[in-house]
């Protein structure tokens, strides 16, 4: 299984969601007025955009992404930096953005550790488990992973709750929190967020039931030189297949929803687009 990882699209997503809101007028009204605030919006729209094509050479590639930690901090740097053009009214949801952040983060440096594990171990391949030993070793990688992954589908479910929290400590007022959390639902696209989550939970339990079929066909199964998984029980052989078949199923709908999900964060612009026809 070519498992592609995505650590860091959802954090990129939710911040860019966070400042969303803060464009409220457009054209030549907005260019005149503001205009020393839109270097501040096309920081945050680099940015974005810069961490977006990070991502999509990840997914494409079949690769994990680095440290997610380091990838937020890094981003998290520029989003800083990019506000300090901003009005003190238009800061404060970014930095209670920024703030959700920082729980976010630890939820993707374990999984990313994960990931990472049973990608360099080989996942539930059988060729790369040479004893029942590396068998039990391995279903412990794969809960672990699981529960990391939970965490993160946790986050999700309830991140929009958490932002009205930090929105509240910002004593924005409630027509001011209403359009921010608007944007945020707008540019947050969380249930592409779950979705991938979701497939990745069951993606971890398709791994456990091959990892439970080899471990209790030991001794009855074998991989040939091209790599053709034999079991000496055609009932197992069969279990076997149907495994495989929907654990490539189930990485292909997870594929489909990343991409979906990068090409929405890089279509969602803060920054006002001008064509020259603004009055």
């Amino acid at each position: 299984m070519n498992r592609r990882g995505l650590l860091v699209i959802g954090a990129s997503v939710l911040v860019l969601a966070f400042v969303a809101f803060v464009v409220r007028e457009s054209g030549r009204q907005y260019r005149e007025r503001q205009e020393h605030r839109l270097e501040g919006l096309r920081q945050l729209d680099a940015a974005r955009d810069d961490m977006v094509g990070a991502l999509r050479r990840s997914v494409e590639g079949g690769e994990v992404t680095g440290d997610p930690a380091k990838q937020l901090q890094e981003y998290d740097a520029r989003l800083t930096a990019a506000t300090e053009n901003l009005s003190a009214a238009e800061r404060k949801p970014v930095v209670a953005g920024q703030r959700v952040l920082g729980q976010l983060t630890p939820l993707l440096q374990s999984y990313a550790r994960e990931l990472k594990t049973l990608q360099d171990e080989g996942f539930s391949t059988p060729a790369s488990l040479s004893s029942r030993e590396a068998i039990h070793a391995r279903s412990e990688a794969v809960s672990r992973f699981e529960k990391a992954n939970a965490d993160l589908l946790t986050f999700y479910r309830g991140v929009e709750a958490v932002y009205r929290a930090e929105l509240k400590k910002e004593r924005l007022g409630d027509a001011v929190e209403m359009q921010a959390v608007s944007g945020f639902r707008s540019g947050a696209n969380i249930p592409l967020n779950i979705t991938i989550r979701e497939a990745d939970a069951s993606l971890a339990q398709l791994m456990q039931k091959t990892l439970d079929l080899l471990d209790k066909q030991w001794g009855r199964w074998r991989v040939t030189e091209n790599d053709e998984v034999l079991f000496d029980d055609e009932d197992a052989l069969a279990a076997f297949s149907a495994v495989q078949t929907e654990l490539e199923k189930t990485a292909e709908r997870q594929r489909i929803a990343q991409t979906q999900l990068l090409e929405a964060a890089s279509k969602f612009q803060v920054a006002p687009r001008f064509t020259g026809k603004e009055r």
